[in-house]
């Protein structure tokens, strides 16, 4: 089925078992489709309706093995100085995080950032408003000139260059689960170019970096937010925005 037969079967009012069967031809169709070139925008939105009629919970899981060279070279078209052994192992360790071999609906609903996270523990349950600035209508330079809590945004990288601008010690609202067993700022940054992800890919928020222990965390906010959208709050358990550089 065409992109088009499927959304119209899928619609309002439409047969549910039309709908499921569209889905998992197409399904079938990608997963085995060669590579045949440059992947492009079209493709990209072959792998989100696939991937996202998953987690919404309108196909089956996807078998890993036959989908993994398809997907990292979309990802990999989005993020192109990631290397494709790193895109692999973000897929196969942190996206299919029991390592069955298979991405099913509640893996993909965290990867894709449809999870709504509501807390973060305890450490976080007494929310500080974040007072220092706020990357608008303000160059980078100027804002870590104009903390007035002692926070500022700074030039920083990790990870074999990934270079980013850092705000310790906060994080925001409202927020999406990623995942909560990252050890690395960079991967949650690569989490947000899987095709079908709900996040702004401009900013997000872990405490994964250093120093260690590592807490693992990985949050986004909708790609319907801007950062003007967002309320920015002191962190007690080593959370920090991360602005990556383009």
């Amino acid at each position: 089925a065409s992109a088009p037969e499927a959304e119209g079967a899928c619609g309002a009012g439409h047969d549910e078992m039309a709908c499921v069967s569209l889905l998992q031809a197409r399904q079938a169709d990608i997963a085995h489709r060669g590579l045949g070139g440059p992947p492009g925008v079209e493709r990209e939105a072959d792998l989100a309706e696939v991937l996202r009629g998953v987690a919404e919970g309108r196909a089956e899981p996807l078998e890993v093995r036959k989908l993994l060279p398809r997907l990292v070279a979309v990802m990999r078209s989005k993020a192109p100085g990631v290397s494709k052994q790193k895109l692999e192992t973000v897929v196969t360790s942190v996206v299919d995080s029991n390592g069955d071999g298979l991405l099913d609906r509640e893996e993909l609903r965290l990867a894709l950032g449809m999870t709504e996270a509501v807390a973060e523990g305890e450490a976080e349950t007494e929310l500080v408003p974040y007072t220092g600035p706020i990357p608008m209508n303000v160059s980078l330079a100027q804002m870590g000139k104009q903390g007035t809590t002692g926070y500022s945004w700074e030039e920083s990288s990790c990870c074999d260059g990934f270079n980013y601008y850092i705000l310790e010690g906060a994080w925001f609202t409202p927020k999406f689960n990623l995942a909560d067993t990252i050890g690395d700022p960079y991967t949650c940054y690569i989490l947000m170019h899987l095709p079908g992800q709900n996040c702004n890919m401009h900013f997000f928020y872990a405490n994964s970096g250093e120093p260690a222990p590592y807490g693992g965390l990985c949050r986004c906010t909708s790609r319907s937010n801007d950062w003007a959208d967002l309320s920015l709050w002191v962190s007690t358990s080593g959370s920090s925005i991360y602005w990556p550089k383009r």
